[in-house]
């Protein structure tokens, strides 16, 4: 098992983002605490089991538990299936590169608690938003499904406010010379409208026919719900 020390000098191996701007690094720390606040209930229940716990992360990497500060417990045995590969450094953590599309080769109940943390708005297709919600609730005996609401004032994935007010058209520009974080792609066209085609955030109404029965959590910031976060409604905790 690898130590803080040596976790640290292997940044590369765990994907950690190079924040060269007071503005990313701001950001970065605001979005780490929230993602540890967001997420405290699953933390404890975790740490408190007295059992092996078997988690499916549907496009997550390792950084992501490393930050949550899981990856040195040996009761819990992660998963996690990404179309990108990366170099596992935790002992408790292992990959299975594959599509979020292709969930049909787990088993029914495979997982203890499957997991995803903004994915579902990366599927693009509602109706492979709604195949892929169906498929979680199939191989998992729990699940947690996180995901932007599509009415927060900012978009988050470009930082810009009122994105989804902007008209399709206008998009790319907007992105394009308004958005610090895709301002060194400027002129990039095409790769934006292809991002933004990729991109479907949902609404409240759309996660509750999709998991009925749930408890979905709105995450506020400022008084607004950032984003959802889906228990499974044997997950006590979600209504913490």
């Amino acid at each position: 098992m690898l130590s803080k020390k040596n976790l640290t000098s292997n940044k590369d191996s765990l994907q950690i983002p190079v924040l060269t701007t007071a503005y990313f690094r701001l950001q970065f720390l605001v979005s780490t605490r929230l993602r540890r606040n967001r997420y405290q209930g699953l933390i404890n229940y975790l740490q408190g089991s007295n059992r092996i716990i078997r988690i499916l992360d549907i496009g997550g990497t390792q950084y992501f538990w490393y930050q949550l500060g899981l990856v040195v417990s040996p009761k819990l045995k992660v998963t996690i299936l990404n179309i990108k590969k990366e170099k596992i450094v935790f002992n408790n953590i292992s990959q299975r590169v594959g599509s979020a599309l292709n969930l049909g080769k787990f088993k029914t109940k495979e997982f203890d608690v499957v997991f995803s943390n903004s994915l579902l708005e990366h599927i693009g297709k509602l109706e492979n938003q709604i195949k892929i919600a169906k498929q979680i609730k199939r191989i998992g005996k729990s699940y947690v499904v996180q995901t932007p609401n599509r009415y927060f004032p900012i978009e988050p994935h470009y930082f810009l406010p009122f994105f989804h007010l902007v008209p399709a058209k206008i998009q790319p520009y907007y992105v394009s010379f308004l958005s610090l974080k895709w301002w060194k792609n400027r002129g990039g066209l095409e790769e934006i409208r292809s991002h933004i085609k990729a991109i479907r955030l949902l609404k409240y109404a759309e996660l509750r026919k999709m998991f009925k029965g749930d408890d979905i959590v709105r995450e506020k910031f400022l008084f607004l719900t950032k984003s959802f976060v889906v228990y499974s409604k044997n997950l006590k905790f979600g209504k913490l």
